[in-house]
């Protein structure tokens, strides 16, 4: 379950995020993802090959051996019950996250503690109704909007010059980046995301 990046001023700040990075020494070594493709992910569903054979992050009540179809199906049909937020949803930028070594991504948080309990609500309902409210990681999960992700490592010269970018960048972040509205959730699979 995504939201996309919708709001005008939102991706003229992540636009502009991504053009300094992507000019900064080291800036070469990662593939941005494509304007039409900013979200935040709300909810995870299933990462077929990686979660099967892990009971915590695999639906209860879903076989293990299910066809990629039929646990599609499952997830699809669970999450479609939950009801998004009758709000609309405001994050602010907060910083960068790193994605496990692997990625980028600017680090999110919603804009007032009304949004903030709207959002982990619909979380949870969407967790409860897909049997993964069990899932290592899911009370603290942090919302992130991914840039770019890594595709050959740095020198050590062009990871310190991408660092002094990033930390400029980081300072003016508030600046940068004014509060904005995500679009509604969204129900994606990778192939249409």
């Amino acid at each position: 379950m995504v939201c996309h990046l919708r709001d005008d001023a939102g991706r003229a700040a992540v636009s502009q995020i991504v053009a300094r990075l992507a000019s900064a020494p080291a800036g070469g070594c990662f593939a941005f993802t494509a304007p039409e493709s900013w979200h935040m992910t709300v909810f995870n569903g299933l990462l077929h090959e990686a979660d099967r054979d892990r009971r915590d992050f695999w639906p209860a009540g879903l076989f293990s051996d299910a066809a990629d179809d039929e646990a599609d199906a499952f997830m699809l049909d669970r999450m479609a019950t939950v009801d998004p937020p009758d709000t609309s949803i405001h994050m602010v930028a907060t910083g960068f996250s790193g994605l496990a070594s692997h990625g980028l991504g600017i680090a999110l948080a919603p804009a007032t503690a009304g949004e903030e309990r709207a959002i982990r609500t619909y979380r949870d309902r969407l967790a409860e109704a897909t049997g993964l409210r069990a899932r290592p990681g899911h009370a603290d999960y942090r919302f992130h909007l991914t840039l770019a992700y890594l595709v050959r490592w740095p020198s050590e010269t062009e990871a310190e010059g991408f660092d002094t970018v990033m930390q400029s960048l980081a300072a003016e972040m508030g600046d940068l980046f004014p509060p904005f509205r995500l679009g509604p959730p969204e129900l994606c699979l990778f192939d249409h995301m």
